[in-house]
């Protein structure tokens, strides 16, 4: 999921950003889950640490899970950002509290992150392990960015982060510091509650109102034939997500249903000549590759039969099982 690979993208592939590879909608699991366990401390010494309180809080939380329908058929995974003995205490409470048979039907690991290289589960738990009684070092080193790198990149549908500090306890250039901010403060977590802070009434008032002559389009649309687009999709009630980011590329709109979406591309006459279009094409290929599927609209056609063209679009996304809200 994006809000997943951002982390490694930030931490690590700042030039080649990775590109998600899940399809989702409004239905799909919430990726990042931060818990805090506000009484977690520190027992043991070097790779022995344990934070009981927060083993038992995972062990608790996947129990939960188990049991709800939601998770059905998903594999799991526990990894401890700090030393094996936490793995090792959170496997053995699991295996007395589930058993031998849920544990291998969830294909259950419970490591350090390197158990984890090369290998993934739907859902991933990370206990950060250490607690306000306990002293610990700034991580920094570039083993350190990896480590939590294959850490934080386990989960394809998931992932649940448990931690018995605050982030102001933290140093600002410690990595678990980024770990912990990332789950925390997330800049698209409220995007399915809020598509980009402006009502269909406001947007349709400052379209009809506003000088296109020299007024510039409201953001984060990049063209009045984008608003445009983006208000024919509303008023027939499709939630749509406009200059949606994706690895470092953006697409025009994004429109989502309950279990996928699909790009929307605005091609203007004016900004798109051969060099653009092919540079579009190809980033619209490397996408494909990984399940989306574009829809490509030309300025000129659009406005010379708006309706004809938002028509094969409304059929094209239903095909695609994306229904209006409303």
């Amino acid at each position: 999921m994006p809000e997943i690979i951002k982390f490694s993208n930030n931490l690590c592939y700042h030039d080649s950003p990775l590109i998600p590879l899940r399809q989702y909608g409004s239905d799909r699991l919430e990726p990042l889950m931060p818990v805090y366990v506000p009484n977690g401390y520190c027992e043991g010494t070097g790779s022995r640490i344990i934070n009981k309180p927060e083993a038992e809080a995972i062990v608790q939380k996947i129990v939960e899970l188990c049991n709800n329908p939601r998770y059905k058929e998903k594999t799991m995974g526990v990894i401890s950002l700090l030393g094996e003995a936490q793995a090792k205490l959170i496997e053995n409470m699991l295996l007395k509290e589930l058993g031998v048979e849920e544990f291998e039907k969830r294909r259950f690991i419970c490591g350090n992150p390197y158990h984890f290289q090369g290998d993934e589960r739907d859902i991933i738990f990370l206990s950060l392990v250490i607690a306000p009684n306990h002293r610990y070092g700034v991580l920094t080193k570039a083993s350190d960015i990896r480590r939590f790198n294959v850490a934080a990149s386990r989960a394809r549908d998931q992932i649940w982060l448990f931690y018995s500090v605050k982030p102001e306890d933290l140093n600002p250039n410690c990595v678990r510091r980024k770990l912990l901010e990332h789950f925390l403060y997330y800049p698209e977590k409220q995007e399915f509650q809020n598509i980009f802070g402006m009502t269909i009434e406001n947007l349709e008032k400052i379209a009809r109102d506003a000088n296109r002559s020299y007024l510039k389009p409201p953001s984060p649309f990049q063209s009045w034939f984008e608003v445009d687009v983006a208000l024919e999709l509303l008023r027939r009630g499709y939630r749509i997500m406009p200059q949606y980011e994706i690895a470092g590329r953006r697409i025009d709109i994004v429109v989502m249903g309950s279990k996928t979406r699909m790009a929307v591309e605005c091609d203007g006459d004016y900004w798109h000549g051969p060099e653009k279009f092919e540079e579009d094409m190809q980033r619209q290929r490397q996408l494909e590759r990984c399940g989306w599927e574009f829809f490509r609209i030309r300025e000129s056609i659009f406005y010379a039969n708006k309706e004809n063209v938002i028509k094969q679009l409304c059929e094209t996304l239903e095909k695609r099982g994306i229904y209006p809200m409303h």
